[in-house]
């Protein structure tokens, strides 16, 4: 067989598929190198449109800074996109070309400054990778602009009249004073806790999905976390659901299984801890998470992430005896947050192992809130479905619209093929699990396209919540960074202060010494070459200091140099 020519531009989905990207590459073929550009030779027309493209992309952005405006996350694909022409030798760009290009269209002002930081996380992610050459003619089509603003009160009326549930949720949520996203949120979470763990969304990609669900409810200390869970949990009734904290990644296999001693082994008790399989798992405030995450070798943040898609949960050890362990999909597990904005960084840095992806980002706030208290509705109950002879291999697997599949799998070839991005199968995964919610609150099994189109609505909510946290951490960041460099100047002009009396006071025991042992009048010259080099600076400021003090005197008149002379007060004439 022919050996392969690959240089280290080609880019990684390259090796497993043909020019076209549908069809790998002949067995022996060989890979002919990519010529690299001269700069002489400008800049490849192809690279200048798709340098224009994403430059255009940030003109585009609203300015002055706006909540929803994105400017960070439209700052790092740019930035990321730039580079990744950079990196490709047939493009005649360079990385120093592209940084400037990019800080000269990239939005900032005194909200909002983190372009520079946008471009080294891009870097850092990027790494070498570049694009692909393109062929001869081919046209680059420019992506749409990348903004998650709130939704617009029309949008958000019509969601919640969508169906009776959503209104009665809204409505009760206002009458208890509480926010009906976080509300809908923290119902969506007990609903699927309530579902048997059996139930399952279909193997569209992989093995089957499970429906366990995280919840992030964003809002100050205090601002509501505890008000939706209460009102959520009296505006629709579901019994059965129990609750539980966490201490650890390892504590979550534990929720659901003891360990046996030999006795009840022999007797043959089971080892689940109950009959539900289920847990409601509350966070009151992040930043218990991010105490516990922190510690040295915790697993909680790898543990949440399997444990959110229903894999194996537990431990092999080398003694049988000592392993314990939860079987994959024969649990269920939802988890809902209290998210203090500031103090959202033990999520949002987890962004590469795709925990941000996998939560629910839901206000606690009720800006449109009316100033007088509507009027309660009744309180509704909800039963889970039984299950009965739905049970199979596999599960009691929940039925989806054919439309719904095919957008899901689009998706997911687009990421198989190197051309989307690998984070979005958490979104589509996040957002079939609200649709199946929506779907099992109207109890149903199907889930149909009007579940979808309103999983949609909740999950821009959810984005707009998000970039709203990402925002406000930044702008805390600016800020922090604003006053330690305020406090170290502070420092500074302190420590220079002192530093500076403290050779004044030196002056003045220079020039007292000298004038108490001429006795007489000096004059200003012979005074100034008693002071140390060192301190001459200070000489001036040395016999302000002692003339205001009442301590010399001072004669223009003497002749003795321009400056007259000086000698200490009440010396004898």
């Amino acid at each position: 067989m022919a050996a392969s020519t690959v240089t280290d531009t080609v880019d990684f989905y390259d090796l497993f598929r043909g020019r076209n990207g549908s069809s790998a590459a002949p067995a022996g073929a060989v890979v002919t190198p990519i010529r690299r550009r001269e700069p002489a030779e400008g800049l490849h027309p192809y690279a200048a449109a798709i340098r224009d493209a994403w430059l255009d992309r940030l003109d585009q952005l609203p300015r002055p800074w706006v909540k929803g405006a994105s400017w960070d996350t439209n700052s790092f694909v740019t930035a990321r996109k730039l580079i990744e022409l950079a990196n490709s030798p047939w493009s005649g760009y360079d990385l120093a070309t592209a940084r400037a290009d990019y800080l000269a269209h990239a939005p900032h002002d005194h909200v909002w400054d983190g372009c520079e930081k946008c471009w080294d996380q891009a870097a850092k992610a990027t790494g070498a990778a570049g694009l692909p050459e393109p062929e001869p003619g081919e046209q680059y089509e420019p992506p749409p602009v990348t903004v998650l603003p709130d939704l617009d009160p029309a949008a958000e009326d019509a969601f919640w009249g969508a169906r009776p549930l959503l209104r009665h949720l809204h409505d009760f949520a206002r009458a208890r004073r509480a926010s009906p996203w976080a509300v809908l949120g923290v119902t969506l979470a007990r609903i699927l806790t309530a579902t048997p763990a059996q139930v399952c969304l279909p193997p569209i990609v992989g093995g089957r999905g499970s429906l366990n669900t995280f919840v992030g409810l964003v809002g100050p200390s205090g601002a509501g976390k505890g008000v939706a869970t209460a009102a959520a949990t009296d505006a629709v009734h579901i019994s059965g659901i129990k609750t539980a904290r966490l201490a650890s990644g390892e504590a979550i296999a534990h929720l659901y299984k003891r360990r046996l001693t030999k006795g009840e082994k022999d007797a043959g008790e089971s080892d689940w801890t109950d009959a539900t399989h289920a847990r409601l798992v509350d966070v009151s405030e992040i930043d218990r998470f991010a105490a516990q995450s922190g510690r040295q070798g915790s697993t909680l943040m790898a543990d949440l992430r399997a444990a959110w898609s229903g894999e194996m949960l537990g431990q092999v050890a080398a003694d049988p005896s000592r392993s314990f362990l939860v079987e994959a999909h024969e649990y269920r597990l939802c988890l809902v947050a209290g998210v203090q904005p500031h103090r959202a960084g033990v999520l949002l840095d987890d962004a590469d192992g795709g925990t941000p992806q996998r939560f629910l980002w839901l206000p606690v706030t009720d800006p449109d809130a009316p100033d007088e208290r509507p009027e309660e509705p009744a309180p509704i109950a909800w039963s889970p479905p039984r299950l009965g002879s739905l049970v199979g291999v596999g599960g009691a697997r929940m039925d989806l619209d054919p439309a719904i599949v095919a957008e899901v799998d689009a998706a997911r070839l687009a990421t198989l093929r190197g051309e989307g991005d690998p984070l979005d199968g958490h979104v589509y995964q996040c957002r079939l699990k609200v649709a199946a919610a929506l779907a099992l609150a109207d109890d149903r099994l199907v889930v149909t396209t009007e579940d979808w189109d309103l999983s949609e609505v909740i999950m821009r909510k959810s984005a707009a919540t998000r970039a709203a946290v990402i925002e406000a951490m930044e702008r805390r960041t600016v800020e922090e960074g604003r006053r330690r460099a305020e406090a170290d100047a502070a420092r500074a002009i302190t420590v220079e202060e002192r530093t500076i009396d403290a050779a004044v006071r030196r002056v003045c025991v220079v020039i007292t010494k000298k004038l108490r042992r001429t006795g007489d009048w000096v004059p200003h010259a012979d005074l100034r070459r008693a002071v140390a080099g060192r301190d001459r600076a200070h000489f001036e400021d040395a016999l302000r200091r002692l003339y205001e003090a009442g301590q010399i005197e001072h004669d223009g008149n003497v002749v003795h140099g321009g400056n007259g002379a000086y000698r200490l007060a009440g010396e004898d004439r």
